[in-house]
């Protein structure tokens, strides 16, 4: 569950893990926003006290994240630009099209968008962006699916439902009813990060928490888990539109 903690009428979301491994309290801090690591027997009042503690930290860190977001380069929606998808760059090229409904098919290498040219700067960035989410959303949903598949008929485990959500700060998560989320975002990066995270997500399944037990089950499946959690720490803010 997503929470708030406020510093200088700054509202930053935190979640909470708990972990039988950890000996102690931790935050992390990165794509998916800050994290409290918890023993299990750590109470809710103790992680509220080190979040007070840790106020000068928490918002240095959080501006300095904030910062590295806001220096991706500016999106202008112009032939030239590129997108990521499944870890490959391609550019974008525009074509004027007579009909209003705007289209989009990646072909030769390149995204090839069909939109009215008689749309202001505000409609084509709107009906761009809600174009772009809808497209890579519906990729998503039948890449996961297919992956999930796979998993889960090596694993032996099943799952609920299946949702692909834009989350500000997760990318993928378990309930206890077995119902999967993941963020539609996961189609820019490579196969195998896309990977790391369904396995993360199946491995809940089994164990709904971040014990030793849950973490050795994630290393089964993919022996290099934590160069896939680094490299998400390092190129999680990429994965935009």
């Amino acid at each position: 569950m997503e929470r708030i903690f406020e510093v200088n009428n700054l509202a930053i979301p935190y979640t909470i893990a708990e972990s039988k491994r950890s000996s102690y309290l931790r935050l992390e801090m990165g794509f998916q926003g800050l994290k409290v690591v918890k023993p299990v027997r750590v109470s809710l009042r103790e992680v509220e006290r080190l979040l007070e503690t840790k106020r000068n930290w928490i918002l240095k860190h959080y501006q300095r994240f904030q910062a590295g977001q806001a220096a991706q380069p500016q999106r202008f929606w112009k032939t030239g630009e590129s997108l990521l998808y499944r870890g490959q760059s391609y550019p974008l090229r525009f074509f004027n099209h007579p009909q209003e409904q705007l289209h989009i098919a990646l072909q030769q290498g390149e995204f090839h968008i069909f939109l009215n040219p008689h749309w202001s700067a505000v409609e084509r960035k709107t009906f761009l962006e809600q174009a772009f989410r809808l497209w890579f959303k519906q990729k998503a949903e039948v890449v996961i699916r297919e992956r999930l598949a796979y998993f889960c008929r090596r694993s032996g485990f099943t799952f609920n439902t299946l949702r692909i959500k834009e989350q500000k700060t997760r990318w993928g998560s378990c309930s206890h009813k077995g119902n999967l989320n993941f963020n539609w975002k996961l189609l820019m990066a490579p196969p195998w990060i896309l990977d790391y995270i369904v396995i993360h997500e199946i491995c809940h399944l089994k164990y709904l928490n971040h014990s030793r037990d849950f973490w050795q089950l994630v290393e089964q499946y993919m022996p290099n888990y934590r160069e896939a959690e680094a490299w998400l720490k390092k190129n999680g803010n990429k994965l935009r539109l």
